[in-house]
């Protein structure tokens, strides 16, 4: 059975609860990381073709979820997991 099917079983009795968070200035953040920014890079009330922003984020803003690589360091090669490899089936609870 693949990860997808797996995902597809579970997914058909189940209730699906949003849990993202929307990216915004002044949104929680630990207090060792960068915070939140987005700031006005062009837009067609100045001349541009388009609204655009530029983001400047920490990669552990808003919702997201750490690999368990994250916390284990290269000196356990058999725990070093990056999320590519966590099975889908382990990000639904």
């Amino acid at each position: 059975m693949t990860d997808a099917s797996v995902v597809a079983d579970a997914l058909r009795n189940s209730r699906l609860v949003d849990l993202s968070q929307t990216l915004e200035e002044h949104m929680p953040n630990f207090p060792t990381h960068s915070k939140f920014f987005h700031d006005l890079w062009g837009s067609y009330w100045h001349g541009g073709r388009a609204l655009t922003y530029q983001l400047v984020m920490n990669e552990h803003s808003g919702t997201h979820v750490d690999a368990p690589a994250h916390f284990i360091s290269d000196a356990k090669p058999q725990a070093h997991v990056t999320i590519d490899q966590v099975p889908l089936a382990r990000m639904i609870g």
